[in-house]
């Protein structure tokens, strides 16, 4: 109870009580009659008052607690890839162990996994995420074009069964698609990147 609720109580207790407690002090007449029939209005007034403050006022406390118990929607991810195709992944002008395309492949399937777990925790039917990939600039090659386009996925336009496909897939999807972009540009030294 709040310390307004019970200010409330005790201003229609106290004057109720204060009547009875005078009105049983006073002769038996009809004047006492009267004044017991008013004490006994005003008592009951006075309690069916403070019964319906008090019941407004655990309402309210329940659609706070409601409002503050909702859970927080889970946002939905929308990640774009940038592949640098540029002679950094060239792996006779930077012969590092491991090659710059293997790690960014390591990379890609470390967001594709964080894509996955987020569709599972989201379920299904309610996982809307986006995963693209991109280049800049957009690659002549249009071999390099027609697997990339297979890298955009949008999941609010695909129904559970399209879903549970993107779920079960993906990790898969992306590193032997990008492995193929990758070794496609190597294979033909054609570095189209913007050299990240």
């Amino acid at each position: 109870m709040t310390t307004n609720e019970i200010r409330i109580i005790l201003a229609l207790f106290i004057p109720t009580a204060l009547l009875i407690k005078y009105g049983i002090n006073q002769e038996k007449t009809n004047a006492r009659l009267i004044t017991i029939k008013k004490m006994k209005r005003i008592l009951f007034y006075s309690c069916f008052l403070s019964l319906t403050l008090l019941s407004c006022g655990n309402g309210n406390k329940e659609q706070n607690n409601q409002t503050e118990k909702t859970i927080p929607q889970e946002k939905q991810l929308n990640i774009s890839i940038l592949l640098d195709l540029s002679d950094r992944i060239n792996p006779q002008k930077y012969p590092v162990s491991p090659k710059h395309y293997e790690r960014d492949l390591e990379i890609v399937k470390t967001v594709t996994e964080y894509f996955k777990k987020n569709m599972k925790k989201q379920t299904a039917w309610k996982a809307k995420g986006k995963i693209r990939i991109f280049f800049s600039p957009v690659p002549t090659n249009a071999a390099i074009n027609k697997i990339a386009e297979k890298l955009n996925i949008d999941c609010s336009t695909l129904d559970n069964k399209g879903r549970k496909n993107v779920y079960d897939t993906i990790t898969e999807l992306f590193a032997q698609n990008l492995a193929e972009i990758y070794q496609q540009s190597i294979q033909t030294s054609n570095w189209e990147g913007s050299d990240i």
